[in-house]
């Protein structure tokens, strides 16, 4: 089992978080192949930013393909903005270093 601590005063920086990610998501293992990484929507809280740009940075050379799916539950659909800022990324790195990322939103009872 891999896992980090944070001290109670901080949480953990991002390099902590990608050390983390590289010793749990080998990037070799995800060579040539279709990763779908399933974030909680808006109403969870979690540093999913920062998990998003450890776990891209990590695989996104190796995978075919690297896509985000919200899960929403019964909550109403994020705008792109809305997206962008749970992912914490601005729009312009989503239409440049996260270009190709499909992000796909998932609600109870449509498919």
């Amino acid at each position: 089992m891999i896992s980090q601590i944070a001290g109670n005063a901080s949480p953990l920086t991002n390099e902590q978080v990608s050390d983390v990610v590289a010793q749990s998501l080998p990037a070799a293992e995800y060579a040539e192949k279709k990763v779908l990484l399933i974030v909680p929507d808006a109403t969870r809280t979690a540093p999913i930013g920062q998990l998003f740009k450890a776990i891209h940075a990590q695989i996104c050379d190796s995978a075919t393909k690297l896509d985000v799916m919200i899960a929403l539950g019964t909550h109403h659909a994020m705008s792109e903005e809305a997206i962008c800022e749970r992912l914490e990324i601005t729009l312009e790195e989503r239409r440049g270093q996260y270009r190709g990322r499909h992000v796909s939103q998932s609600r109870v009872g449509q498919p």
